[in-house]
């Protein structure tokens, strides 16, 4: 355990990794400088969810809790890409019309990036609800985690995607919450953990199997229903890796924060790209140059918003529905 308020700090420091991941494929690169990251970043966030997942709260309380530690700093992260975007076609021309875009994020389908936190909110209700009603347990487990598979396929074949919250990205969503709970119930059992050499070859194997399928099958990218390999490999050497290191502090810090920097990171690094056009250096998302460019972006944004995540902290708690 982390600390006092009993975080858990390989939980915290795999989602500084995925933090930085997410920020790092949000540079505009070329898809080869990403496609691993891509292939599990996000589901580890929802298996991440599924690790910590707790039923024991009333229903009303439940939605109560999960609204404001999720709803709330969506709409404020909403109203923040607003103001940004408004001021930024207005000192940098082009045309962007908030009324539209503030009912895009209303019926947030695959709208920018924030589509992940409607997402999580829904997959986590759906979660609790097969939770309480007995679902998620022995044999009645695996039946639901095919359903909620089959469910998802059939959207996809079906052409019945980008629905309104993205709906149809929560079955799938659901999936990888329910196996972070199921990891978290047998891992206690399991002693090869400490095994470095287990860490190493799966993340060798996760490697090698997203190399394949970017070769063969091109992304994998939970946004674009594009699923060409499992996520688990990498996501699992992640967790094993990080359970076996000393973590540094400014991993665990990143992961503690990571709503705040998945909010208003893509800001940030619009800011960036401004300042390099400014000073005249070339990023066509391909070139060394632009993935040393990405890299710097990726550091100067958590230099950036490292004091304003401090001050959101202290002083304005409610964002991240602390009240």
């Amino acid at each position: 355990m982390a600390n006092s308020n009993m975080r858990i700090e390989w939980v915290d420091a795999a989602k500084g990794i995925g933090i930085l991941m997410v920020m790092f494929g949000h540079n505009w690169l070329d898809w080869k400088y990403c496609y691993y990251f891509y292939s599990f970043h996000m589901p580890l966030f929802f298996i991440l969810a599924g690790y910590t997942f707790s039923d024991r709260r009333a229903p009303f309380e439940f939605i109560k809790q999960k609204a404001k530690a999720l709803l709330i700093p969506y709409v404020l992260f909403v109203f923040c890409n607003l103001i940004f975007y408004g001021v930024l076609s207005h000192t940098h021309g082009g045309h962007y019309d908030i009324g539209a875009e503030a009912l895009a994020f209303l019926m947030q389908q695959r709208h920018t990036y924030l589509w992940f936190l409607p997402v999580l909110f829904l997959s986590e209700l759906c979660v609790y609800v097969l939770s309480r009603a007995k679902l998620t347990a022995n044999i009645k487990l695996g039946v639901i985690l095919l359903i909620l598979a089959l469910i998802h396929y059939l959207t996809i074949c079906t052409g019945c995607v980008n629905l309104i919250w993205n709906i149809d990205l929560v079955p799938m969503a659901s999936v990888y919450i329910i196996l972070g709970i199921l990891y978290k119930r047998v891992s206690v059992k399991w002693t090869f953990e400490n095994n470095k050499w287990i860490a190493g070859l799966l993340f060798c194997f996760s490697l090698l199997v997203s190399t394949i399928n970017f070769v063969v099958w091109d992304r994998v990218d939970i946004w674009g229903n594009s699923y060409g390999c499992l996520p688990f490999s990498a996501t699992y050497a992640t967790v094993l890796l990080l359970k076996q290191i000393s973590i540094p502090r400014m991993l665990i810090f990143l992961g503690v924060n990571s709503l705040l920097l998945y909010g208003l990171h893509r800001m940030a690094i619009e800011i960036f790209f401004i300042v390099w056009n400014k000073l005249g250096i070339p990023y066509d998302g391909i070139s060394c140059l632009s993935l040393c460019m990405a890299v710097c972006n990726v550091l100067l944004t958590c230099v950036l918003l490292y004091p304003v995540v401090s001050f959101i902290n202290r002083r304005c708690p409610w964002i991240l529905g602390k009240f």
